[in-house]
């Protein structure tokens, strides 16, 4: 899973001009099959999807949708590339997740 702390600004409160808060984005990405038998693949994407519809329960937390997160399958792109792609690997220097 990939999470960006700063990510989209939401508005709070009133339009009295106080400041929206930064929500954090989670991509969850396809797991990999590691077995040799191909039929596992749809248990991989059933549990890839379950994270996902869970995620997006949580209130304050933005998932990116699992098309979106599941067209980096099979790619053999840096975890920083698809982080850049999904807009969930940017960190602010002030703020850092804590794991």
């Amino acid at each position: 899973m990939l999470i960006r702390f700063e990510g989209r600004t939401r508005r709070t409160g009133s339009s009295s001009g106080r400041r929206g808060i930064r929500s954090p984005i989670v991509a969850v990405l396809p797991f990999a099959n590691m077995s040799a038998d191909k039929e596992q693949d749809f248990l991989c994407d059933g549990i890839a999807e379950e994270i996902i519809n869970d995620l997006s329960r949580v209130q304050g937390l933005h998932v990116v949708a699992r098309t979106s997160s599941f067209a980096f399958r099979g790619t053999n792109l840096d975890i920083r590339q698809i982080g850049r792609k999904t807009r969930c690997g940017q960190r602010s220097r002030r703020q850092r997740p804590q794991v």
